[in-house]
């Protein structure tokens, strides 16, 4: 396997395929030059076959157990890419929407903040700023995550950090990762938890991006400002600031983002699955846009779609 500055990653299982279509199409528009690489969390043959035709794929690890909560598999992500030589990787969870060219913004807070060797760029939690605060919240439905920071002897006032979106350059905090997921009890968050530990065990820097720029969501989706112009691409902004990637994602009861079931008549078959929709109007007719731009604008997609079984 030839060596790879930066590795991006997702992953997605069977029910969220349309978001992961959603995903693929807006690294298509806004960096076609990248390859956004895809973990399997429980994909259908089909849509694995489509991946893995489009040189997207990162196979379930045999040695990883089956038929376990989809946060399990994104906690073991580095098992799937240990054959890969890469510097760094920069992952994205399948419910997010870039709009903008993610590895340029990158590079250019890396070089700011002069980030050279091991280091993890992450935003903090909108719902709980610190570790205290996230443990006060959730009480017993947290413990197993409660006894891991006592174990590592953490401050309770560190960040606690959101695992939808990052930059990494420490292998060793992806592996340990790995192992803690694999490693403690399945409970409320039990993944980001363990990123958690295992980004604030290292002794590697964290440089903290913006969350409203970086990884926006809830509320937020509400508060940003769209740029649109002819044969140009939207471009978002909050508080005159440029935004890079939206999380579809709402921790509030579906307040701002509604969970949708997708049943669409294509050339071959049904597409179906979830989608997660923001109630903006603004927001969902990009959502459908970007959806409709990769499932029927391109007829290599419609094709390996119907060739590899990922319809119904």
């Amino acid at each position: 396997m030839n060596h790879q500055d930066t590795l991006y990653v997702t992953g997605a299982n069977a029910n969220y395929f349309p978001m992961l279509c959603v995903l693929q199409g807006a690294f298509q528009l806004y960096m076609p030059h990248l390859q956004l690489m895809v973990c399997d969390f429980g994909l259908t043959q089909g849509q694995a076959r489509f991946l893995a035709a489009k040189n997207l794929l990162l196979s379930k690890p045999a040695h990883l157990e089956q038929n376990r909560h989809p946060f399990y598999y994104k906690g073991s992500m580095y098992q799937y890419m240990e054959h890969f030589k890469f510097d760094a990787m920069l992952w994205i969870d399948c419910d997010c929407l870039p709009v903008g060219p993610l590895d340029q913004a990158v590079l250019q807070v890396k070089q700011k903040k002069q980030l050279q060797g091991p280091g993890l760029m992450v935003t903090v939690d909108p719902n709980a700023m610190d570790l205290a605060f996230f443990l006060q919240k959730h009480g017993d439905t947290v413990t197993p995550f409660a006894n891991r920071i006592a174990q590592h002897h953490l401050s309770t006032q560190k960040p606690y950090l959101n695992s939808g979106f990052f930059y990494v350059t420490d292998h060793a905090i992806l592996k340990n990762y790995a192992e803690q997921t694999q490693n403690i009890a399945e409970h409320f968050l039990f993944e980001q938890n363990t990123f958690n530990t295992a980004a604030h065990i290292s002794s590697s820097p964290i440089i903290f991006l913006e969350q409203k720029l970086w990884n926006l969501s809830g509320e937020d989706l509400n508060t940003v400002t769209c740029e649109t112009s002819a044969n140009a691409l939207p471009v978002f902004h909050h508080a005159g600031q440029r935004v890079w990637n939206l999380h579809i994602s709402d921790s509030k009861e579906q307040h701002f983002v509604e969970l949708v079931q997708l049943n669409l008549l294509l050339e071959g078959g049904r597409f179906q699955g979830l989608l997660r929709e923001p109630r903006r109007e603004e927001l969902r007719r990009l959502l459908h846009d970007i959806l409709q731009y990769y499932l029927f604008n391109n007829k290599e997609n419609i094709d390996l779609l119907k060739e590899s079984g990922a319809l119904e």
